[in-house]
């Protein structure tokens, strides 16, 4: 049914029967409209991103047109590309319709696309023609952007029982979060994305996700859980005009009021994960503040940051130079970060877990690989939570540290006396943490003796019998060294192998 013109429709979407889903779902799969063949089809990172357009072929050439580059096909054009029963199950569930000022024509009224193992739908960002409505706060925003893929990259895969989704938005996390967790919660503010998030879950068919309308945790006021994923509004704006977005002055808003609160509903062991633009400022870290959200209770959490990229001031690409994607601020949302006395502006996943021993919580940093996923993160968290525990040195002291596979040392020598001589150490990784670090020689000439058969004891013993560690150097000290070092990526242990490296392939 065709939109009027000057009428605005709640909800583009119907909810309609199981069998009305069921028969979009066959036909998607029939047409192979998933990631790995749009990924092929498409070559590009994403959709809406296609460059030109180009010939439609068959079917699939012509739902990619509609449902993920939002294209307006001509009627004749689409029934003699697509098989009839195809666009019924499209239409009968409000996906297409024909446009009001041209009835020929056909629209969809929102994106529809595979994410991983999902179909996912989320809003057009313009409307298909001038008598269409356009997207208002409550837009639901697309699970293809880079942001959207950089939080799905950092959530776990690994099995837990309750997961809940704050500011689902279109859901996608907590969709996905399905096949890992026996029962999921996805909560928003916004009635809009509960609709879509519901209408999702209804067209891949899963039954363990419950889509509930509300403020933060207010629709599952006490449950607890063992999983709490977050992708909040973060961005500073002085006044909310997008509900996605927009996170207060200083882009925390929404953040503070979910780390506040989750004393109350995260179980022992449990783990938050929220996706954030973050900074640290001359009053004190990122992670400090976040410690002190935490209340009275903050000795009883973990609070760990992996940062997924940096923040540069904008300077125009070099004449030939590669495109450069650095962390993009308005005008306005930088005048708010010199406000407030932001040194240092980063994409990060913020990790709280709450401890399940009698140790007090721990706080740490690293930054991620461009390249490295979830995995890397959770090697981090699991890294650092083991390093806290009161056995680990026990355990560390009769371990057998080995190089890692991306690590290397850089060597500059300088002239000294009339000849070269080894003037400065830096130690550098690239995968699955991204990291150049200055040591003193002793830690280049420690790393170097690490070849996985022998104990760090050993070395110490062995490192100080030939006088190459510093003066009054103690056997606990040698080993912080190794430990962070390992944490770094710079060496491994058996019991903590790091990730391997994958390629740059996209969530999608």
């Amino acid at each position: 049914m065709a939109t009027q013109p000057g009428e605005v429709p709640a909800f583009p979407l119907r909810l309609g029967t199981p069998e009305q889903f069921a028969a979009l779902r066959s036909a998607l799969r029939d047409l192979s409209y998933d990631a790995p063949t749009l990924d092929s089809r498409r070559r590009s990172s994403g959709p809406g991103s296609r460059p030109g357009k180009p010939e439609l072929n068959d079917a699939l050439d012509a739902i990619i047109s509609l449902l993920t580059d939002g294209d307006v096909l001509p009627e004749d054009r689409l029934r003699a590309l697509v098989p009839a029963d195809t666009l019924d199950a499209l239409e009968n569930l409000g996906v297409i319709e024909k446009l009001a000022s041209d009835p020929n024509r056909y629209y969809a009224t929102v994106l529809l696309y595979p994410i991983l193992s999902v179909y996912v739908v989320s809003d057009r960002a313009n409307p298909a023609d001038e008598s269409e409505p356009r997207i208002g706060p409550d837009y639901v925003y697309p699970a293809f952007t880079w942001n959207s893929q950089q939080f799905l990259s950092c959530l776990p895969q690994s099995s837990c029982e309750r997961m809940l989704d704050i500011g689902a938005g279109s859901g996608v996390a907590a969709l996905l979060g399905a096949s890992s967790a026996a029962q999921v919660w996805a909560c928003d503010l916004n009635e809009r994305c509960v609709h879509f998030a519901e209408f999702s879950r209804r067209l891949n068919g899963i039954d363990n996700v419950t889509c509930l309308g509300g403020d933060l945790f207010e629709p599952v006021r006490g449950l607890t859980f063992d999983r709490i994923v977050s992708h909040p509004p973060y961005m500073p704006a002085y006044t909310q005009s997008l509900l996605y977005s927009d996170g207060g002055e200083d882009g925390e808003q929404i953040l503070r009021r979910i780390v506040t609160e989750l004393p109350e509903y995260l179980n022992a062991g449990g783990r938050s994960y929220c996706f954030v633009l973050a900074s640290d400022r001359r009053s004190g870290t990122f992670e400090q503040r976040v410690r002190r959200w935490l209340g009275e209770r903050e000795a009883e959490f973990d609070v760990i940051s992996v940062v997924i990229e940096m923040h540069k001031r904008h300077e125009p690409p070099a004449p030939g130079s590669a495109p450069r994607r650095d962390v993009v601020v308005s005008g306005d949302q930088e005048a708010l970060f010199l406000k407030l006395e932001a040194t240092a502006i980063y994409y990060t996943a913020l990790v709280i877990e709450r401890v399940a021993t009698g140790r007090r919580g721990v706080t740490a940093r690293a930054q991620r690989a461009g390249v490295a996923r979830s995995e890397a993160v959770e090697w981090f968290v699991n890294w650092t939570t083991s390093a806290a525990a009161p056995d680990f040195r026990a355990f560390l002291l009769e371990s057998r540290p080995r190089l890692a596979s991306h690590f290397s040392l850089e060597v500059t020598h300088s002239v000294a006396n009339g000849a070269l001589a080894p003037s400065r150490f830096v130690l550098r990784s690239d995968y699955p943490f991204s990291i150049a670090a200055p040591c003193p020689p002793w830690i280049a000439t420690a790393i170097g003796a690490c070849h996985g058969t022998t104990t760090v004891r050993e070395l110490f013993e062995e490192l100080e019998r030939r006088q190459l560690l510093p003066a009054g150097l103690t056997l606990d000290q040698f080993a912080a060294n190794v430990a962070e070092m390992v944490a770094r990526g710079f060496l491994e242990l058996e019991e903590f192998k790091l990730p391997e490296s994958t390629d740059s392939t996209p969530v999608h």
